[in-house]
């Protein structure tokens, strides 16, 4: 996958999962948990883009033992992640109720379509 393809995308996705994010706070007002969304959008967006330019890497080179690698940590990182800032937004600043954590499972979900559909992408150019 060609690196503007791949930023092209990302650009489409972010600025898709930011216009859900702005109608569900427009209908929700008061809804706590809009740093954590945010903060998210952030943090999966910089792992995205890390990501692709290592695998771009490892691909390049045909270190297949290493993709593997990098496919598990990048796991790792998304579920460290996914359960780490709930957890920390939280308790340091004490949210209300459970639909906090909705918008930002929006955005988790998102990010993993989208990072199966570049690994898949950049798998298939592997083999060809």
């Amino acid at each position: 996958m060609r690196p503007t393809v791949f930023y092209l995308s990302l650009m489409g996705l972010v600025l898709g999962i930011v216009a859900v994010l702005w109608l569900w706070y427009l209908y929700h007002p008061m809804a706590d948990g809009r740093g954590l969304a945010f903060t998210g959008l952030s943090a999966f967006t910089l792992l995205n883009v890390c990501f692709y330019h290592l695998a771009a890497y490892l691909s390049k080179h045909s270190m297949d033992q290493a993709y593997l690698m990098m496919t598990w940590f990048n796991f790792l990182c998304k579920v460290l992640i996914a359960l780490g800032l709930p957890v920390v937004f939280y308790f340091k600043y004490h949210l209300t109720g459970a639909a906090f954590i909705v918008p930002f499972l929006c955005v988790y979900v998102a990010f993993t379509v989208f990072e199966t559909w570049v690994l898949n992408k950049m798998a298939i150019m592997r083999r060809t």
